[in-house]
């Protein structure tokens, strides 16, 4: 830091000045943070700069770490030395709809987007069913992208956005509501009492599939059940719903080789009325397979209750569905009107950085 090398690696920031106006609004802390991502690269692998205790919780926020006191002497107080990589990106894994540690779906998040390659290549090394990749344009918006492991770039995911809102309220905590953009719009979420995240989506109310013969035979092999009551699609996640009873669904025996073969779908969803654990909680019970997409069984599908729910629920209100993977997870949702209003708790279980 005492040293000046203009073609160096390390980029020093001088001050961080807000006009009092704009003071304790979160402006500094959000011009930093854009700075410090829009100078990442291009031969600058660190920022550094010193400052004084009370301003290093600022600092932490946007993502430099205290290296310890500064040679630097200027005034009677101490300054000290902070560094924010910049050859890395900030990540999470997180369990969504989840009340403790390892269980629910678990998601990353990457806290920053790139092309699309690297993208799919950072989804593939998490090997999840879905990496969210997040990119700030403003405190309480971001854009939002999400990817399969075999590279496949969704148009929603319930579970991703559940993780990435969990993981920007964890590390604001003053921060109480966010929307996203992306490629099935603005979704917003916000926090509810008891660490809950309701998720504001489009509903995806499917349609009546006629009944063809050999589609619902390759479909009771492919599920190992005897008989399907109904088939339903839905228009923007293209998910097929089958209807069974509440016994078949407990007997299932999926088939993966079989259900990859079901064309035209993002991914079978085997369901039932009634809460397969016995209880009463759940109104309806569900499965997840997307071997198209590369996910054999999803533990915890949020976008497909966007298809579930106004099944289910004949007009508005709340209703509560239980997805029945070995993991397990419940997802309360509220049907109103054009939307679906998902509510579930996550827990951040894997912090850290990947490669830029």
């Amino acid at each position: 830091m005492a040293t000046h090398a203009a073609a160096g690696p390390v980029l020093a920031i001088h001050s961080v000045v807000t006009a009092p106006a704009f003071r304790r609004r979160g402006v500094a802390l959000e011009g930093l943070r854009q700075y410090a991502e829009a100078v990442a690269g291009d031969g600058v692998a660190s920022v550094k700069l010193i400052a004084k205790a009370p301003l290093l919780g600022l600092y932490a926020r946007a993502g430099f770490a205290v290296d310890g006191l500064s040679a630097i002497v200027h005034g009677k107080d101490p300054w000290f030395e902070c560094t924010r990589d910049a050859t890395t990106v900030a990540c999470k894994v997180c369990d969504s709809f989840a009340t403790e540690d390892f269980s629910g779906n678990p998601a990353a998040v990457v806290f920053r987007h790139g092309d699309g390659a690297w993208m799919a290549k950072v989804a593939a090394e998490f090997n999840l069913s879905e990496t969210a990749f997040l990119q700030r344009r403003a405190r309480r918006r971001y854009g939002l992208r999400w990817f399969t492991p075999s590279g496949a770039e969704v148009d929603l995911c319930g579970h991703g956005t559940l993780a990435a809102a969990h993981a920007l309220f964890e590390d604001d905590a003053a921060l109480d509501e966010v929307a996203f953009d992306s490629r099935s719009g603005v979704l917003n979420a916000r926090k509810l009492d008891g660490g809950y995240i309701e998720l504001d989506f489009p509903k995806d109310a499917p349609a009546d599939v006629p009944r063809d013969a050999d589609l619902v035979s390759r479909l009771q092999a492919a599920l190992g059940v005897p008989a399907i009551a109904s088939l339903h699609k839905s228009p923007l996640s293209r998910d097929l719903l089958v209807v069974v009873s509440l016994d078949d669904f407990r007997n299932a025996a999926p088939d993966g080789a079989r259900l990859a073969r079901i064309e035209d779908v993002r991914g079978v969803v085997l369901c039932c009325a009634g809460d397969a654990r016995g209880g009463t909680e759940a109104d309806f019970s569900s499965r997840f397979f997307g071997p198209a997409i590369g996910i054999d069984e999803d533990p915890v599908t949020g976008s497909a209750h966007c298809a579930l729910a106004p099944h289910f629920r004949d007009g508005d209100g709340a209703v509560v569905g239980y997805q029945a993977s070995p993991r397990g997870g419940v997802v309360r949702c509220v049907v109103a009107g054009d939307r679906v209003k998902l509510a579930g708790q996550a827990r951040t279980v894997i912090a850290g950085a990947v490669n830029r």
